[in-house]
C-alpha cells in the first residue's frame, strides 16, 4: 500500500486538487484499459468536487468510457434530497456525456437487504466473475465518528468478510444504509479520502495526530495492492503537518 497525505489551505484548493487527481487517474485508466470504474461517495462533501469535474473536465475526460458505482446509499427514495445518487446526478451526471447504461446506482425501492443483494449481483455481473472486484478509483468521505462509506463503528458491517455489499442499520443515527464492505474497498487500485470542514477536525486529530486505535472503520481502509490518498483542507487538518 502506498499512502499519501496532502493538506490544502482552502476548501476550494482541496476540491481543485481532488478533481485534478481524479481526472488524471480516470484518463490514465482509459488509456490503459479503454475504461475506468469509479466509485462515488455521498453526503454533501463531494458536491463541489462533482461540479468541478463536470465543469472543468467535461471534455477532457471521455465520460463514455467511465463506469460509475456508489460506495454507499441512504435508504431513501431516489428523489429524496438526501439520496446520494440524486446529489451526484444533479452535480455531475446530468452535465457530462455519460452512457446511462454505465451508471450503476443503488436501488432503494426494495428492502435494504434485498437492495444490498441486488447491488452485489450487479457488480458480479459487471466484472464477470465471483472474484473480489477491483475498482480503479474509490472516493470516500470521513465521518465524524470515524465511519467510512456506511460502515459505522459497532455495526456488523465493520467485520463483514463475505458480503461485497451489506445492509446497515446505524442506531446512533436512526438510519438505514446500503454499503460496499471493506474487502471490496481494500481491493481497489486507488482509494481517495476527501475530508473537509472544521467539524472533521476532531476525528482527524484522533486518527492522524493522537493516533488513537479505537474502532474507527476509516483506519481499516488499507488497500492491499493499491494507493491510498488522504486529501483534506486546513479546517479539517487543524495543526496537522505533512512531511
Amino acid at each position: 500500500m502506498v499512502s499519501d497525505i496532502k493538506i490544502y489551505e482552502t476548501t476550494d484548493e482541496l476540491n481543485s486538487g481532488a478533481a485534478e487527481l481524479i481526472a488524471g487517474l480516470i484518463s490514465s485508466f482509459i488509456r490503459l484499459n479503454f475504461k475506468c470504474t469509479f466509485v462515488l461517495s455521498g453526503g454533501s462533501t463531494p458536491e463541489r468536487l462533482f461540479t468541478l469535474l463536470a465543469d472543468n473536465y467535461k471534455t477532457e475526460i471521455d465520460w463514455k468510457k467511465v463506469f460509475l458505482f456508489w460506495g454507499d446509499e441512504r435508504y431513501l427514495p431516489v428523489d429524496h434530497p438526501g439520496n446520494n445518487y440524486k446529489m451526484a446526478n444533479e452535480h455531475l451526471l446530468s452535465h457530462v456525456n455519460i452512457d446511462p447504461q454505465s451508471i450503476f446506482r443503488i436501488n432503494t425501492d426494495t428492502s435494504p437487504e434485498e437492495s444490498a443483494k441486488e447491488y452485489e449481483d450487479r457488480i458480479k455481473k459487471f466484472f464477470g466473475n465471483n472474484e473480489l472486484p477491483v475498482f480503479d478509483v474509490v472516493l470516500l468521505g470521513l465521518g465524524k465518528d470515524g465511519h467510512v462509506a456506511s460502515i459505522f463503528p459497532g455495526t456488523d458491517a465493520v467485520n463483514e468478510k463475505e458480503k461485497w455489499v451489506a445492509a446497515v442499520k446505524a442506531d446512533s443515527l436512526n438510519t438505514e444504509r446500503i454499503t460496499m464492505t471493506l474487502p471490496v474497498i481494500n481491493n481497489a487500485k486507488n482509494v481517495i479520502f476527501l475530508i473537509s470542514g472544521e467539524d472533521k477536525k476532531e476525528i482527524v486529530e484522533k486518527i492522524f495526530i493522537k493516533k488513537e486505535k479505537d474502532n474507527f472503520p476509516a483506519l481499516m481502509v488499507k488497500p492491499q495492492n493499491g494507493s491510498l490518498f488522504y486529501l483534506m483542507d486546513r479546517a479539517a487538518a487543524g495543526d496537522m503537518k505533512t512531511e
